[in-house]
């Protein structure tokens, strides 16, 4: 896998060095003494072997230095970072900028940044944020960190804000679908589940516009947006879910998105 610079970040370019049909592999090691590939295989059916694979030929087998590559996102994406872990004064002004990045890795590094300021300097700015990726992305971390997770609740934990979960909901319902790539729609579903959770927000009254704006939109045309959706209606017990899931179900063409929909599916209580 060669690491080539994308953003800022890498992605990786494959290269097949050596294949068979079949290859079992079971494991690998590059000899420490004459540099050989040696790697053993066996299992599922197939006689076990050890290989040792040597180059013959009459090019360098000298070990090439590395060469340092320079990337302006990778530098904005570093100074982002090192804001986080501390609830550093300038964390506002510098990352907000960025949340509507088209990278999500400098995305993701700002969001975490602000995350680290107190959510009462920042929460209205989340809530009425106009551009839309930099709004998923805000509402994201005020639900984060806004509420809290089940598990670490203890008798000494504050009282949830069940006020800031209705207004994070309040956000997301009137975010314009229409605005949203697939990224920031899955985005928009994810939070709404982070929220219901942290913020122990039972379905109801305060959830029936959330399950209005959601129920029309599944199935989706992903897959992977498909399982949010209905792992989400579920909870919020749509009449229409198990219905249209089963549908879903007799259609699947893999047994992963058969699975994916019955695991939420078994969790539905009424309907």
């Amino acid at each position: 896998m060669h690491l080539e610079p994308d953003g800022s970040t890498y992605q990786a370019v494959r290269e097949e060095f050596l294949s068979g049909a079949p290859l079992p592999l079971t494991d690998a090691v590059i000899h420490p003494g004459d540099g050989a590939m040696c790697f053993a295989i066996g299992g599922r059916r197939v006689q076990s072997g050890l290989y040792r694979v040597t180059y013959t030929g009459t090019e360098s087998t000298a070990l090439v230095a590395a060469k340092p590559t320079t990337s302006p996102a990778r530098d904005i994406r570093h100074r982002l970072e090192a804001l986080h872990g501390k609830a550093d004064p300038q964390a506002l002004a510098v990352a907000w900028p960025h949340l509507g990045h088209a990278d999500r890795f400098i995305r993701w590094a700002a969001r975490t940044a602000i995350e680290h300021v107190p959510s009462a300097q920042w929460a209205d700015r989340a809530l009425t944020e106009k551009n839309p990726s930099a709004r998923m992305e805000a509402l994201l971390g005020l639900a984060r960190i806004g509420g809290i997770s089940p598990p670490h609740r203890t008798r000494e934990s504050p009282p949830v804000d069940t006020e800031l979960g209705k207004k994070i909901l309040g956000a997301l319902v009137t975010a314009d679908w229409q605005d949203l790539d697939g990224e920031r729609r899955a985005m928009l579903v994810r939070t709404a589940e982070i929220t219901l959770h942290r913020f122990d927000l039972l379905p109801g009254k305060d959830t029936a516009a959330l399950l209005a704006k959601l129920d029309p939109l599944f199935p989706a045309s992903t897959p992977e947006l498909s399982w949010l959706l209905c792992e989400t209606l579920v909870y919020l017990r749509s009449p229409t879910v198990a219905a249209k899931t089963m549908a879903l179900i007799a259609a699947a063409p893999t047994q992963e998105e058969q699975i994916e929909y019955t695991r939420s599916l078994r969790m539905l209580a009424t309907g």
